[in-house]
């Protein structure tokens, strides 16, 4: 009679390993395919010494798989993860991680290529609305010295961010509202030493002071400073005005004409 130790240890050895072998120590070695006991990992490729070793696929029973490099059992160096939910990854790995230069593609659109660190991003990240964001990242927010172009290229901003924050020194450029602020930033907003400007048309209107909380602290000298929309009020004011005046010079001239010709 089998004991429960014996049942176990036969499920235990059971063969589940297809390929090649060393004739010596029987350990797997060269080409081959096995899968593992829980039948949720299944690796095909090379070993040595046992171990996978060289280039393989392991396939995961949810669909994600890896082909590229493995060392001594683990993945590492150069591969391409296919996930279950239909993003991908190709490029360096790490003992399984995401590390080293590589190209992370997302279903929904979003891409990002450059470094990586334990699985998060240092690189340029393209997402699916257009926006672009260029520079470092921590645990995948934005962080340090970034350049980011959004809503379609309207608004730049070059600078320095603190967890996908503006903090610290940046320039930004609102083409929406036609300003620019360079200087310093804090919690997203502009704080400390800064120079505002307003991008009118023919001359600048500029604003250099002191801001709290993306308020001036000199309130007057900074609504000393116009506008471009209330520029533009003005300027279609005196054009409407200059329209007038010339109609009613012409209508002078007319009348005058029509003088002329009753003396006659």
């Amino acid at each position: 009679m089998t004991s429960q130790f014996e049942n176990s240890t036969m499920k235990q050895n059971r063969e589940t390993y297809v390929g090649d072998k060393d004739p010596w120590t029987k350990q797997r070695q060269g080409q081959g395919v096995y899968t593992f006991q829980n039948s949720f990992f299944q690796y095909e490729g090379e070993w040595v010494n046992g171990k996978k070793h060289g280039q393989g696929i392991l396939r995961m029973k949810d669909g994600t798989f890896y082909e590229g490099q493995f060392i001594e059992g683990e993945i590492e160096g150069y591969g391409k993860m296919i996930y279950a939910n239909g993003n991908t990854y190709v490029g360096n790995f790490h003992l399984g991680e995401r590390e080293g230069e590589g190209e992370f593609r997302a279903k929904i659109g979003e891409t990002y290529q450059g470094e990586w660190c334990q699985n998060y991003k240092h690189g340029v990240l393209n997402l699916p609305n257009g926006d672009v964001i260029d520079g470092g990242f921590y645990k995948d927010v934005p962080h340090g010295y970034c350049e980011m172009s959004l809503f379609g290229d309207n608004i730049i901003y070059k600078g320095y961010l603190e967890h996908g924050k503006r903090h610290g020194q940046g320039f930004l450029h609102d083409k929406i509202k036609r300003y620019t602020y360079e200087g310093e930033f804090q919690d997203d907003k502009m704080h400390g030493q800064g120079k505002y400007t307003f991008l009118n048309l023919p001359k600048d209107n500029v604003f250099e002071g002191k801001f709290i909380n993306d308020e001036p602290e000199d309130a007057e000298g900074f609504n000393n400073v116009k506008n471009p929309r209330d520029l533009e009020k003005e300027a279609a004011e005196l054009l409407r005005k200059q329209q007038e005046e010339q109609e009613m010079l012409l209508l002078m001239e007319q009348q005058k004409k029509k003088g002329k010709k009753g003396k006659k």
